[in-house]
């Protein structure tokens, strides 16, 4: 009986150490993917899981032409994904750098024709003076200022 309970609690024991273990090594999945079986953009439950290819198995077995193994391929796979992850943050970079030229383009086209427009209305208000002072002179209600 003792060796029996032994066992089982032996059998426990490392099962859980396993389950840690395991839970463990998807964390750090997770964390270096930066997503989680409940949150990521895809809604795929089994996220962390390792997709096998059964027939694809199959087949390179049959062929006897597995030249890598799955871990190589695991590291090639988080290779690819942290370039992926770097192309996208440089083209956020690049995104916002032209958003913030085109601003400052705007911002500078708006500045001179605002400076043009100020220059017509000036234009346009010492207009409005001489005519106004020239029909006063004809009608013979000029005033000081009109004969300067």
């Amino acid at each position: 009986k003792d060796s029996k309970k032994r066992k089982n609690d032996y059998d426990n024991d490392h099962s859980d150490k396993e389950e840690k273990k395991s839970k463990k090594k998807i964390e750090k999945v997770a964390k270096l993917l930066g997503y989680s079986n409940e949150t990521n953009p895809f809604n795929d439950s089994n996220l962390l899981q390792p997709f096998i290819w059964k027939k694809k198995n199959e087949k390179e077995i049959k062929q006897s032409n597995r030249k890598t193994n799955e871990n190589d391929k695991r590291l090639e796979l988080l290779e690819e994904i942290d370039k992926v992850r770097k192309r996208r943050e440089e083209r956020e970079l690049h995104l916002i750098e032209m958003d913030r030229l085109k601003n400052e383009e705007q911002r500078l086209k708006d500045m001179s024709q605002y400076s043009n427009w100020k220059e017509k209305e000036e234009e346009y208000h010492i207009q409005q003076i001489r005519s106004r002072s020239i029909i006063r002179i004809i009608e013979q209600r000029e005033e000081f200022i009109d004969l300067i």
